[in-house]
């Protein structure tokens, strides 16, 4: 099944609820049952060239029934850069988006970044917020806001994962800067606060910024995938022993297939071959 241009399918990301000093919003269903796969696509780091036209077609002639966009706009995330390129890059894929912001677009974000997603999807999406795929809480992060340890941000994260203990680390989150890389930008020590919380609580976390594919070891249970080659400028990538999977110089995205209690992730080059995959299963309370 493609992706759909005509109707909103994450009844969490069609209702934000954006008000100023309530940034996060809390859990909302998807209009799917919570029993049924979901086909999750995610990847950021994507501009207006060959390589991420040619990445992007290839998503949107799979099935799509989700896509995280974990930022990064070329090269300021204005508005005619959106409505240039963009646009035309998401196609369909625009109404099933639930994006995280990346730090080209920040600067600019009232008129680029906000602007364009309330016309896709129909209010803003807030710096933070969380919702629910086929029985996994997915919480969208902000790495360019504050997250310090008593920001905002951290605190609603910690009321987030404690209203939603049952659910133990059936959890994935998302955000732009990589909390660990081997890639140019290297480790992000800073985003601690919001990294800390997950553990045991989290089965992954997903970031773009540095433009490769990288797939880290678990640490207490939590694995980081950095899923930016998006089309932009790719990276080197050094030797790392925390890499159980690594891959630099060509667009790629990442695919995941949610179930309740379990995922499979795979990654997929630019023709759509699978190079690397595997299963995660997480537990959750009665």
């Amino acid at each position: 099944m493609k992706a759909q241009s005509t109707t909103c399918l994450i009844a969490a990301i069609c209702s934000f609820a954006a008000a100023s000093g309530n940034p996060g919003t809390a859990d909302a269903r998807p209009k799917s049952s919570k029993t049924q796969k979901t086909i999750v696509w995610a990847v950021g780091d994507a501009d207006s060239g060959v390589e991420s036209a040619t990445l992007f077609r290839m998503i949107r002639s799979q099935r799509v029934d989700s896509l995280l966009y974990l930022g990064d706009v070329y090269e300021s995330g204005t508005w005619q850069e959106y409505r240039s390129y963009f646009k035309p890059l998401l196609g369909s894929l625009a109404a099933a988006s639930a994006p995280t912001i990346g730090n080209h677009e920040w600067a600019n974000r009232a008129s680029g970044y906000q602007s364009f997603w309330r016309a896709a999807l129909g209010s803003v999406p807030p710096p933070y917020y969380s919702f629910r795929l086929s029985g996994w809480q997915l919480l969208s992060l902000n790495s360019e806001d504050s997250h310090t340890s008593n920001g905002p941000q951290a605190r609603w994260l910690l009321r987030r994962l404690a209203k939603t203990k049952r659910l133990r680390n059936c959890r994935i989150a998302y955000w732009h800067r990589p909390r660990f890389s081997a890639g140019p930008h290297g480790d992000a020590p800073d985003l601690m606060p919001i990294w800390k919380p997950l553990q045991g609580r989290a089965r992954l976390v997903l970031s773009g910024h540095d433009h490769s594919a990288q797939r880290f070891h678990p640490a207490q249970g939590l694995a980081q995938i950095v899923a930016g080659a998006g089309g932009r400028d790719f990276t080197p990538l050094r030797r790392d022993s925390r890499l159980a999977f690594a891959r630099a110089g060509e667009p790629m995205a990442l695919r995941l297939a949610l179930r309740p209690g379990w995922l499979r992730w795979s990654f997929h080059t630019a023709s759509g071959r699978a190079v690397d995959r595997g299963v995660k299963r997480c537990s959750r309370s009665a």
